[in-house]
């Protein structure tokens, strides 16, 4: 899915279903690092979190197709 407005930080999260330290663990760094990226996340992280939705979208059609 491509999204039309670029979403903020926090609604990636939200999309992605994670929390920052979630994500922190993740991506194998403090969950301070995420903290000090406040709304401005490398863009490392935004494309994980992109695959992520991408992936619990395509779980969820998936199911709605069973």
């Amino acid at each position: 899915m491509e999204y039309p407005v670029r979403m903020t930080f926090p609604d990636l999260l939200a999309a992605a279903g994670l929390t920052k330290a979630e994500l922190a663990r993740r991506l194998g760094i403090t969950a301070h690092q995420v903290t000090v990226w406040k709304d401005a996340p490398p863009k490392y992280a935004v494309a994980y979190l992109e695959l992520v939705i991408r992936i619990r979208e395509a779980n969820r059609a998936g199911l709605d197709a069973a």
